[in-house]
């Protein structure tokens, strides 16, 4: 993308881990403007921040990569009583996207891009045990059924969205 001339902005929790990732890339020829957020992709209420900071800064979008992913090997819950797999890798994609929704329709066409794994294959989703909080945790198999959920997901708004030109 930055080879394209593509502007960026570069989500992370880490300022200077993703301060230095676009630094580096901004010195590449023909790069575009690349913008740094800083968010845990694992707290609500900082996707909601972030959301709004994108729209502020950047009304009109073409892509959107969801490609954050976090596998524990200790069940962990989030300060807002999730389960921080689930979190991570499949409430915060689909909060993001839905916020995001009127500036990728204002960059029409536009796509949201969801990262998964191969190891969603190993699991199926449970519908009853989302949050990993019934019988032993095993960090494998929740994160196996979070990214199976986040393909179901793109499935889902992949016919929903088709017509709106996302």
């Amino acid at each position: 993308l930055v080879d394209l001339g593509a502007n960026l902005v570069l989500v992370g929790r880490n300022r200077l881990k993703t301060e230095q990732i676009a630094q580096s890339l901004q010195t590449r020829e023909g790069a575009g403007r690349i913008l740094v957020e800083i968010a845990d992709l694992s707290l609500m209420k900082d996707i909601q921040a972030l959301a709004a900071r994108i729209s502020e800064r950047c009304p009109t979008v073409n892509v959107l990569i969801n490609n954050a992913g976090a596998l524990f090997n200790e069940r962990q819950v989030t300060a807002e009583g999730v389960e921080k797999t689930l979190a991570t890798d499949l409430l915060g994609p689909f909060l993001l996207s839905r916020l995001l929704l009127p500036n990728l329709a204002a960059g029409r066409p536009s796509r949201i891009v969801n990262v998964s794994s191969g190891g969603m294959y190993t699991r199926k989703i449970d519908l009853d045990n989302l949050d990993s909080a019934n019988g032993a945790y095993n960090g494998a198999e929740a994160y196996a059924r979070a990214k199976r959920g986040l393909v179901m997901l793109t499935e889902g708004w992949g016919g929903l969205l088709a017509e709106s030109g996302i």
